[in-house]
């Protein structure tokens, strides 16, 4: 398996090392650097066992990826308040309509906001106070992962058109 240039430790030991292309002679220095980074796909691909034509060899090498940087991804269990499929963009909605609800009177916005919005909360699996606070708060915090992410793709698609990628 060892001798095999295409075995999996081979492959491994090949991606775990940099690159390496001289700047000279510098009239071809850019075709040169898009090969490396080509064949450096090519090895990933074959690593993960991937067809590199597949139309969703990206989406496939990602998921790849993010199971093996983070090790918990992956899903065990979900409930209708904590962000299913089909109550996800209701939630995301309803955190919209929560921050700009303006309770009247003392007590608990979220208590006071469940009141007002039954149906909506309802319709999102949410029936309590509790629940509203929880869904709120990963509604939030998947706000925030989402404009991060939007934000890392602009900076790179920024690179890639500015030639510094």
């Amino acid at each position: 398996m060892a001798s095999d240039p295409r075995s999996k430790e081979a492959l491994r030991l090949r991606l775990n090392r940099p690159a390496v292309v001289g700047v000279f002679p510098t009239r071809d220095y850019s075709e040169r650097a898009d090969k490396a980074i080509v064949e450096w796909w090519a090895d990933i691909f074959a690593f993960y066992e991937i067809d590199p034509a597949s139309p969703t060899r990206w989406e496939r090498v990602a998921w790849c990826l993010a199971c093996e940087a983070f090790p918990k991804f992956n899903i065990v269990s979900y409930s209708r308040a904590a962000g299913a499929p089909s109550t996800r963009d209701k939630i995301v909605r309803l955190l919209d309509t929560f921050d700009a609800f303006q309770p009247g009177g003392g007590g608990s916005k979220y208590k006071a906001f469940l009141r007002d919005h039954a149906q909506n909360c309802t319709a999102c699996g949410i029936e309590e106070p509790g629940a509203l606070k929880g869904a709120m708060l990963r509604a939030r915090r998947q706000r925030a992962l989402d404009q991060q992410a939007e934000a890392a793709f602009v900076r790179f698609e920024t690179m890639k058109a500015l030639g510094i990628i």
